[in-house]
């Protein structure tokens, strides 16, 4: 049971790495898009009306790019909460079980152990 749990853990740990990873390729892609784009209105041969407008759409398009980035963000992170909470959720009860098996187990043994005591004393004292 206990090389389940760090089993669980462990995979858990591959996860939230990969999650991390894509988390940070799509910020590194919006950046990307921003300066690209920018780049490419300031460098055109356009009247500045045209300029400003084209700033004005790349913008609105950037901050979509960015809010959907962070929604993306926020459910992984919601992902990430709800996973470590059911892990723990669980590992408690495997504990739980385990500290009750134990306890069934004491309780046995020194019901046994009372037992023989008591069975010694009688032929002591016959």
């Amino acid at each position: 049971m206990i090389i389940e749990a760090i089993e669980r853990k462990r995979q858990r740990i591959q996860r939230e790495k990969r999650i991390d990873a894509a988390t940070k390729v799509s910020a590194g892609l919006a950046a990307g898009l921003a300066i690209g784009a920018l780049s490419g209105i300031l460098f055109a041969p356009k009247s500045g009306a045209e300029t400003r407008e084209d700033i004005a759409n790349k913008s609105k398009e950037i901050k979509d790019q960015l809010v959907e980035s962070a929604n993306e963000i926020a459910g992984n992170l919601q992902t990430k909460a709800t996973t470590i909470k059911n892990d723990l959720s669980e590992s408690l009860d495997e504990l739980k079980v385990r500290a009750d098996a134990i306890k069934e187990a004491a309780v046995k043994s020194k019901k046994d152990v009372e037992e023989n005591i008591e069975e010694a004393k009688e032929k002591v004292e016959e």
